[in-house]
């Protein structure tokens, strides 16, 4: 075991660690750390490591993404998390997705494709990401005005299946920034900054650095709290309309095959407007497709066509929602 794992008391933030994701569930299985090079995935890391018992059988590996974004500094931030994991003993595996157009959603689709390649490719239990309390606040605020509803207040999960016997979580979500920082300032830790993140150019960014602060300093100290607590609220209701609309969808289903779902639309009569769109949410899970981009408008169109014929649907996910008598036909391409 390096230096680093060698202590006799932990920190605040290992404690919390220790507790929101026990040793005992991933001390024998072998875990993925995603670590970009920044204080958040730093963090996580050295924690991991410090809280990995001396008996443990399973092994911590860290992946890299390196987009190229910022040529010499992409360059400098791989070359950094290769030498922290040489110092740490830990295996580290560093991968190239480059493309000409870059957008965050783009890069955080080719992050997960690169987790789940890994996961499978090493036999990987679970994989890990850095996501913190900010981030979540981060997340519900953006849904919010992209026009979400209350399954997108439900915000990031700390848990999500990415393959059988693959689970990607995120134990740093109760954690703020602001911890992150006292304890990579307590162990002396260095971290890399991302000078792509004060860019005015990407709307999360607007967020986190306009936004927020001005929510906090002007309207609201404990604006960021609030909107975790409306978070809170979202999930209970959510929870209850999941269970009063799963025989809803259940009975819908006609069949459900790789890329398309047909769908009995007197199902759905007499039904509330919430329950019928909470049943399509449900099923449109079930399918597998991405929901990030489905905007309330959207599940109200869907809706729409459930109750009466119009013209056919392209939805986000490029899923075509076409009706025929009292059938509708959801194919995605």
């Amino acid at each position: 075991m390096s230096e680093f794992g060698e202590q006799l008391e932990f920190h605040d933030l290992e404690m919390q660690l220790q507790t929101d994701f026990a040793p005992s569930a991933w001390q024998d299985v072998r875990t993925i750390l995603a670590v970009s090079g920044g204080a958040d995935s730093v963090a996580l890391l050295r924690a991991m490591v410090a809280c990995r018992p001396t008996a443990a059988t399973g092994d911590l590996h860290v992946i890299h993404v390196n987009h190229g974004w910022r040529e010499e500094q992409s360059d400098g931030d791989q070359q950094f998390v290769e030498q922290l994991c040489d110092e740490l003993g830990l295996a580290c595996h560093a991968v190239s997705r480059t493309s000409e157009v870059i957008t965050e959603e783009l890069a955080r689709n080719q992050r997960y494709e690169v987790f789940l390649e890994k996961a499978r490719q090493l036999g990987a239990r679970y994989v890990l990401t850095a996501h913190t309390q900010n981030d979540q606040v981060e997340t519900l605020i953006d849904r919010v005005f992209r026009g979400t509803g209350l399954a997108g207040l439900r915000g990031i999960p700390r848990t999500r299946q990415l393959d059988h016997g693959i689970t990607l979580l995120r134990p740093l979500l109760n954690q703020t920034r602001a911890s992150v920082l006292a304890y990579l300032k307590q162990l002396g830790q260095l971290h890399r900054e991302d000078s792509s993140n004060q860019s005015s150019e990407f709307t999360r960014n607007r967020i986190r650095n306009e936004l927020i602060p001005l929510l906090k300093t002007q309207y609201h100290a404990g604006a960021d709290q609030a909107i975790l607590r409306l978070r809170e609220t979202a999930i209970e209701l959510s929870d209850y309309l999941a269970t009063k609309s799963e025989p809803i969808a259940e009975r819908a289903v006609i069949s459900c095959a790789d890329h398309q779902v047909v769908l009995d639309c007197t199902a759905f009569r007499g039904v509330a407007s919430v329950e019928v769109r909470q049943a399509l949410l449900q099923i449109w899970q079930q399918a597998g497709w991405p929901r990030q981009d489905m905007t309330r408008g959207h599940w109200l169109q869907l809706e729409t066509l459930v109750s009466k014929t119009s013209e056919p649907l392209t939805l986000p996910g490029n899923v075509r929602a076409e009706k025929n008598g009292e059938q509708l036909s959801l194919t995605r391409r």
